[in-house]
Parts: structure tokens; C-alpha cells; sequence
């Protein structure tokens, strides 16, 4: 997902409801992965409808043959009116609200500076998938997540923009190559015997960068 390319702030923008999930995709071959995705967002009006959404489309899983992953792909703090006014707490309540299972940093997040955002992200309840970022502040958060889709294993990593002009300068964050770190993430899982099928980047990056990764 671009970098500040949109915001979740009217219940059209939203298209997939709880009562309007798609069906299996008729070239599924045994159990496969629907992930639900959003990215950008300052307000808290279309969360309700994102967790409806998620919990229908989990609560389909089973029948469906499919395993559901909810994702937020960055800029989930910053820049709102709530976290002006308390710091960042409310949009966290509201990344587990939302039922988000996985979320990777966005640029806007280090706008409360790396102690307040390692500090806030504390209460998050889901996975939080910092792959390219190196600050100590941060190091505590995984670097990626295997997920089981049958017998295939889903690689699961996230990368957030690495032009230091983006940033405020007294919280811009140390970022490695967003390829190579990816790379390395898939070493190691094969050093653990892990046998990756598939990688799936969540990624705040802009398009140029996207499409150098793929």
C-alpha cells in the first residue's frame, strides 16, 4: 500500500461487509488465505464495520476451506485528532477493536517519537511485523510470522518506507533494505527447517519500491 494514498473515512471506501464477503474463488485447489486489508487511517467511523467484516469472514472459514488474516499496513496512530489529544491511545483501542491481526509500521507512526510509539504499542493484541527497522527501541517486535494454509507456509513480513525525509527529524528511524531484509527473514527461516511457499509483504512503501520487490 502507497504511503498516505487514502484514508478509511466514508462507509462507501469500505466495500467488503460482513453480509457481502466473496464467495470460494473457483480456482481454489484445498485450503487457501483471504486477507482483509487496510491502511491509512486517521479516523475510528469504518473500524466496526472492518471487525464485522473480519469476524463474518472467520466465522466462513471452515466452510469455505480458507484460513482469514486481518491487516493493517501502516499510519493507524498518526496523524489524528485523538492521538493529539492522548497520545496515541484511542487508535490502538482501536486496532483491537478492529480485529487486526497482524499491522506493520507506517512513516506517520513515528510521529510520537520511538519511545511513545514502542511504549503505545504495548496494548496492541495482534502481531506487529517490523522487518527493515533496526532502532532498539523497536527490536522487541518479530521480524515476520509463518502462517499454515494447508500444508503450505505463508511468510509474513512488514516494511515501512526507508527515505529518512519522511520522518521528523529528531524520530527518524534506522531502516535496512527493504529487499535484503526480506531475504534475510526467509534465511531464517530455512535455518530453522521452515520450507517457505510464498512470502506476502505488508508494506507502507511507495509503488516504486512495491514494485522492486515483487
Amino acid at each position: 500500500m502507497g504511503c498516505c494514498q487514502a484514508s478509511v473515512s466514508h462507509a462507501s471506501e469500505l466495500q467488503v461487509a460482513a453480509g457481502n464477503l466473496p464467495a470460494r474463488p473457483p480456482g481454489a485447489v484445498g485450503p487457501f488465505l483471504r486477507m482483509l486489508s487496510v491502511n491509512d487511517v486517521y479516523m475510528l467511523d469504518n473500524y466496526p464495520r472492518f471487525a464485522a467484516a473480519v469476524m463474518e469472514a472467520k466465522k466462513q472459514s471452515k466452510a469455505l476451506q480458507c484460513v482469514v488474516t486481518s491487516h493493517m499496513n501502516g499510519d493507524f496512530l498518526s496523524p489524528c485528532l485523538f492521538t493529539a489529544l492522548d497520545g496515541g491511545t484511542t487508535m490502538v483501542d482501536g486496532l483491537n477493536y478492529a480485529q487486526l491481526d497482524y499491522v506493520c509500521l507506517g512513516n506517520h507512526e513515528f510521529d510520537l517519537g520511538k519511545k511513545q510509539l514502542a511504549t503505545q504499542l504495548k496494548a496492541y493484541k495482534g502481531k506487529l511485523l517490523n522487518t527493515n527497522c533496526t532502532d532498539k527501541e523497536l527490536e522487541d517486535w518479530p521480524t515476520y510470522d509463518v502462517v499454515d494454509v494447508g500444508n503450505k507456509k505463508i511468510l509474513m513480513v512488514g516494511l515501512c518506507l526507508g527515505d529518512p525525509s519522511i520522518y521528523p527529524a529528531d524520530s527518524t528511524p534506522d531502516m535496512k533494505d527493504f529487499v535484503h531484509s526480506c531475504m534475510a527473514a526467509w534465511e531464517d527461516c530455512a535455518r530453522k527447517k521452515v520450507n517457505i511457499d510464498l512470502i506476502v509483504p505488508m508494506t507502507h512503501q511507495l509503488i516504486e519500491d512495491d514494485r522492486l520487490l515483487a
